[in-house]
């Protein structure tokens, strides 16, 4: 589980928390976990940061994060073909962790993951 740090509180910080900015203090939260955890986290956070990095955690949406998800089904970085369902998956459940944190540490009010559903495996 990953333990809780609080970065700031909305009226004491002076600038919006970016994505990449936020990216490494949720994954010192791994660190004493599975490699195998941090691996994949790092690996799907990575690619999240590449599309997204530089803007403010408040104002990811869940129909950004949709289209990301959309974008993953329909194609692979390095490859024509899109990513397995489980793959998929496992990106879905590592932004879920990931803004589920940034609510815990008051960065956001709700997460944007609250109202998006996985693949079914079978699609």
């Amino acid at each position: 589980m990953a333990r809780i740090l609080k970065l700031s509180t909305p009226k004491t910080r002076a600038r919006t928390l970016t994505v990449a900015e936020a990216i490494p203090e949720f994954l010192k939260g791994y660190e004493d976990g599975s490699p195998h955890t941090l691996r994949s986290f790092r690996a799907d956070l990575q690619r999240f940061e590449e599309a997204f990095g530089e803007r403010p955690v408040g104002q990811i949406t869940g129909p950004d994060i949709q289209a990301y998800l959309e974008a993953l089904k329909s194609r692979r970085a390095g490859s024509d073909g899109p990513v397995a369902p489980q793959t998929y998956n496992r990106h879905f459940g590592t932004l879920r962790r990931f803004f589920g944190w940034l609510e815990g540490q008051e960065e956001l009010e709700r997460s944007p993951m609250d109202r998006l559903e996985r693949r079914k495996v079978g699609e």
